[in-house]
């Protein structure tokens, strides 16, 4: 369960980094609207959500290639059906 309901792969929500983490590099991506490419779990039970960024001219190939951004379900919030995702 995220912010505003449960993400599944498909789902699109808003990045708010930095609850979990204070990374210099996730920090750039508060705000940004992004895609959720698949639900994943670790062994110690914790869940991650691998994202595409939607405004990434290279989301296709990251996709193709597996290569996502991983955030914690507290660090992202869902997005309506037909919002931008604008701050």
């Amino acid at each position: 369960a995220v912010t505003g309901g449960t993400a599944a792969k498909g789902s699109r929500v808003l990045l708010r980094p930095g609850r979990r983490r204070a990374d210099a590099q996730d920090m750039f991506l508060t705000g940004r609207a992004a895609t959720v490419q698949g639900v994943y779990f670790d062994v110690d039970g914790g869940v991650y959500l691998a994202v595409t960024l939607d405004d990434d001219l290279g989301a296709d190939l990251h996709r193709w290639h597996g290569r996502y951004l991983y955030f914690d379900p507290g660090e992202v919030e869902l997005l309506a059906p037909g919002k931008d995702g604008a701050p």
